[in-house]
């Protein structure tokens, strides 16, 4: 699925109220929670905080949960790009991982901007196959709910052509270096080059690790909801389970090929 639900509240009382439908929704495999938080903005809108975190253990599952609510509690609702070129210049190790789960400046603006003061936003990663069903619930209870698609996909793709990129270079700088043309300038710039491809070779299989131990602990999660159910609604959340593990190890794999022939 690899989206966020997002659901902003008039106040944290209400945000609650709205963890807790969901926890019902879970319990009864109406959808499946991987994981959620709740940031609430103080009266006088000054910073941002942890009003209810993620569950301990639970993080595995939805990276993408820990990473947003750290890089907007941490820079305490600044403006965003500034949150980004902190997290590149490496200030804010907590969510240095900001690109790797998927998020993007608009995203966290958007949260940012909306969540009013005085007021509660969740913030979860929810496997549902009726949304709006969810979105009308959530309207009862004063909310407004909205969907961030993770851009996990996307990273797997760029890695990937950056490797197929750098390993072109390699090649070609090589190739010249055989044909006679010897000087210092191309000989460093061809090691460069194939620094910079190995580090990506590495940062490929880093994903790939990455990935797998998200698909696994999502499964662990499904696998948990599905012990308490039974019938259709088991069935339903058990091929689920099989889809995720099928798109994450797909994934995964493809990060290998790149990670030991790339």
């Amino acid at each position: 699925m690899d989206e966020l639900l997002v659901a902003l509240f008039g106040s944290d009382a209400r945000a609650r109220e709205g963890a807790r439908l969901l926890a019902a929704s879970h319990a009864e495999g109406s959808l499946s929670v991987y994981a959620l938080a709740i940031i609430a903005r103080a009266p006088n809108r000054v910073g941002l905080k942890v009003s209810q975190p993620v569950p301990r253990g639970k993080s595995a599952a939805a990276p993408a949960v820990a990473a947003a609510v750290g890089v907007l509690v941490s820079l305490l609702g600044g403006p965003v790009p500034a949150v980004l070129r902190t997290i590149r210049s490496g200030l804010v190790s907590t969510v240095s991982e900001i690109h790797r789960a998927g998020l993007n400046a608009r995203f966290l603006e958007q949260i940012s901007h909306d969540l009013q003061p005085g007021g509660a936003a969740i913030i979860a990663e929810v496997e549902e196959d009726q949304p709006s069903m969810l979105d009308t619930e959530i309207a009862i209870l004063g909310g407004h709910a909205f969907r961030h698609h993770l851009e996990g996909t996307l990273a797997v793709v760029k890695i990937e052509h950056e490797v197929a990129v750098l390993r072109s270079e390699v090649e070609k700088l090589r190739a010249q270096l055989r044909g006679g043309q010897d000087n210092d300038t191309l000989k460093q710039l061809s090691r460069d080059r194939d620094l910079e491809l190995q580090q990506a070779r590495r940062r490929a299989g880093a994903l790939a690790g990455a990935l797998r131990r998200e698909g696994l602990a999502k499964v662990d999660v499904l696998r948990a909801q599905m012990a308490r159910l039974d019938g259709g609604t088991r069935t339903i959340i058990e091929q689920r389970a099989t889809t995720v593990r099928a798109s994450f190890e797909a994934r995964a794999s493809s990060l290998d090929q790149v990670a030991e022939h790339g």
